[in-house]
């Protein structure tokens, strides 16, 4: 049976998805709602209490703004987004965990795509899909 967490984190997270590959673009009115979402139910099943939902949102936050900062480009304001609404439906260990198997699988794509042809090294690539499949990832297993 698949967790109601993961169903909850597909029904924001797909159309996320589809905007970035799309437009390369995160809506932001689209990540909140998911946001309060996976936060919510976490705090009301009893998964997680307020207080260390609002913590590992708050470290997720601050990680992601200096990610942000040292970046320079290339890393939008919708990442960090993305970054706090999968901490918040699966925790901060699950959403490293997921961050560890969402970089290798877009840099496996984007090296299969480099040698194909159909990129470039400045060609931007989305990173909601990565990101979420990983987090799906972590959530089943």
């Amino acid at each position: 049976m698949i967790p109601r967490l993961l169903l909850l984190l597909l029904l924001t997270g797909i159309p996320i998805a589809y905007c970035d590959i799309r437009w390369l673009v995160i809506p932001h009115i689209l990540v909140f709602p998911g946001i309060i979402l996976g936060a919510g139910y976490r705090i009301l099943t009893g998964i997680s209490d307020f207080p260390v939902v609002a913590l590992e949102l708050s470290v997720s936050l601050l990680i992601g703004l200096a990610c942000y900062a040292a970046a320079q480009g290339g890393l939008g304001f919708g990442d960090i987004l993305l970054a706090l609404m999968v901490t918040a439906h699966a925790g901060l260990k699950n959403a490293f965990t997921a961050l560890w198997i969402a970089v290798p699988a877009a840099a496996a794509v984007a090296l299969l795509l480099l040698a194909l042809g159909c990129i470039d090294r400045r060609t931007p690539l989305p990173w909601a899909p990565f990101y979420l499949a990983g987090s799906c990832f972590v959530m089943l297993c």
